[in-house]
């Protein structure tokens, strides 16, 4: 017969191990498949090359860019990474691999909002 003890301690590690597992199951299941979406830039990371996108689901996102990533301006026209701003409407199309999501290109679709004074 297997001691009470022993066999509440075994429920107790398989449990907190199940635990451990499901976080990462849940997170990978939480981000964006291969796909274009609509988003707000909430921050850019210029020294990084990252641009972090809100979308309509309130989830936001942190792109890091590639040298194959491309910037595509209101005017259709391909633009410098260092057109893209806080606030800015745009369209991403993004490849994602296992963790990483890989903005294939990003589109602004509406400038920021000026404050006005």
């Amino acid at each position: 017969m297997i001691p009470r003890r022993l066999t509440l301690m075994c429920t107790l590690v398989l449990l907190l191990l199940s635990a451990c597992g499901g976080g990462e199951e849940e997170e990978s299941a939480n981000l964006p498949g291969d796909g274009t979406y609509s988003g707000t830039i909430t921050a850019v990371n210029a020294a990084e090359r990252e641009i972090y996108v809100e979308f309509p689901d309130a989830r936001v996102f942190g792109l890091y860019f590639t040298d194959s990533t491309e910037v595509t301006g209101l005017g259709g026209g391909t633009v410098p990474f260092d057109s893209l701003a806080r606030a800015q409407s745009v369209e991403v199309t993004i490849a994602r691999e296992g963790e990483d999501l890989n903005p294939l290109s990003v589109t602004i679709t509406q400038q920021a909002q000026q404050p006005t004074e």
